[in-house]
């Protein structure tokens, strides 16, 4: 039975105020429930604002039976989350966390109501229905991280077949991404015994927001790395040695960054099936590049650009370099350089930021960028292109905002503004003949409240 003692300031006041905000949230999530129904959403929101709306009034009133509706509110909100989310942490976690928190919130209003053993029940249930929302919670993080990992077969085999088992050609190791080497020279047993053998430091670099480079790519002895100012380096993988270095010849930009490098050798296997090497192609006006010959190392005499390192500068520049001795390919676009920010409208060049390696498939050299989110609305697109290898001319490109554009958009028009980008290095299936795409959001990134809703 509850106490007939009048209440104390201190409590009346607390009541007020901590009664007042958990009223003024309900008060939110009801007008907001409110308008989600207008547009088709959850009704949701606007029952359970209504349920906190009252439960605040009645705080504020110092009514014993306060707890009591709000656990109502959460035994819902746990139904309703896992019926709608599953047992996943992630679209768990905006269902639970907040009303949870707000719950022991509410556990510390319920003391100023009047001693009593409704009161009592009233803290209780609140109590423990916030545990509870806050226990699913912690169980379902550890079951989603488990149930989200990939199965990896007791032998993994890359999706094309290399020169060396111990080269790196792609920035995944191989064109699916795979990340694996089938080395055992360096396990559990023996990793500890491990001594540094050499390193390598690009000094006197400037650099404006600069990270660090993507993977290394190793073939045969050489190792080619680019660092965050764009210079690409040929080292020989047993001292670390240079055997060249090409610089970017350009300032950086806002953000200092290499994410990676292509390589590309026509005499290696490419396929996970026999097919024909490419054909040799030109442009018109260009000279034909030397024929293929046996590949070299970094340094040694042979035909120019037999073998090609791919790098895509920071200033939206596409290079291709002779993977021997670091010298420009004449015939791959102007001098070596094929211009990214053709067709990108204005404003490309500052805007975009390298942060995917060029991936080379077959005779392809697939880019995109990432486009800097949050500042406007009709940023760059974020097209990814296919250029030719040897060329360097347009092979195709995917416009996700206009699919008929197969190349360049007519009439000298930009690529559709706005757009996702290509987030990371995209990956092949050579079986398939297909491209996985990793893309980012479209500008401005979060909040895309410019955006007609679907009916």
């Amino acid at each position: 039975m509850a106490s007939d003692k009048p209440a104390s300031w201190p409590a009346r006041i607390w009541a007020t105020i901590g009664g007042g905000l958990v009223a003024l949230f309900g008060a939110a999530l009801l007008l907001g429930g409110g308008w989600l129904i207008v547009l088709g959403g959850s009704p949701y929101y606007l029952l359970a604002g209504a349920a906190i709306l009252g439960s605040g009034v009645m705080l504020v009133r110092r009514h014993p039976a306060a707890g009591l509706l709000y656990a109502v509110v959460l035994a819902a909100t746990l139904g309703w989350g896992v019926w709608e989310g599953g047992f996943s942490f992630w679209p768990l976690l905006p269902r639970l966390f907040a009303p949870a928190v707000l719950g022991l919130f509410i556990l510390a209003v319920i003391p100023a109501a009047p001693v009593g053993a409704m009161r009592d029940r009233s803290g209780a249930a609140v109590a423990l229905l916030s545990l509870i929302c806050l226990a699913v919670l912690g169980a379902a993080a550890p079951a989603t991280y488990r149930w989200g990992q990939a199965e990896i077969p007791a032998q993994v085999t890359g999706a094309a077949p290399q020169a060396a088992a111990s080269d790196w050609r792609y920035e995944g190791g191989d064109p699916g991404g795979s990340r694996y080497a089938p080395l055992d020279q360096i396990n559990r047993e023996n990793v500890e015994k491990l001594r540094l053998a050499w390193t390598f430091h690009s000094v006197g670099e400037p650099r404006m927001g600069g990270q660090g480079g993507g993977a290394a790519l190793q073939v045969g002895d050489a190792l080619y790395v680019c660092t965050p100012a764009n210079l690409v380096v040929a080292l020989d993988a047993d001292t670390g040695r240079d055997a060249w270095r090409n610089a970017p010849e350009a300032k950086p930009g806002a953000r200092s960054r290499c994410s990676g490098l292509g390589y590309w050798d026509p005499a290696a296997p490419r396929h996970a099936t026999p097919r024909p090497a490419p054909a040799v192609r030109t442009a018109p006006g260009k000279p034909a590049p030397p024929p293929v010959q046996k590949t070299g190392a970094p340094g040694r005499a042979g035909p120019l650009c037999e073998r090609r390192i791919i790098a895509a500068r920071t200033d939206a520049r596409l290079v291709a370099l002779d993977a021997a001795t670091g010298q420009p390919c004449p015939g791959f676009g102007k001098d070596g350089v094929v211009d990214l920010t053709i067709g990108l409208g204005t404003g490309a060049r500052g805007a975009r930021v390298q942060t995917s390696s060029p991936a080379v498939i077959g005779d392809r050299v697939i880019v995109g960028s990432r486009l800097a989110g949050n500042q406007a609305l009709s940023g760059p697109s974020g097209v990814v292109r296919a250029f030719d290898v040897v060329t360097g001319e347009l092979v195709w490109a995917w416009d996700l905002g206009a699919p008929s554009v197969d190349k360049l958009p007519a009439d000298g028009k930009a690529y559709t503004r706005g757009t996702p980008y290509l987030a990371s290095t995209p990956a092949f299936d050579a079986r398939l003949g297909l491209v996985y795409l990793p893309l980012g959001g479209a500008a401005p990134g979060h909040w895309g409240s410019h955006r007609a809703m679907a009916s």
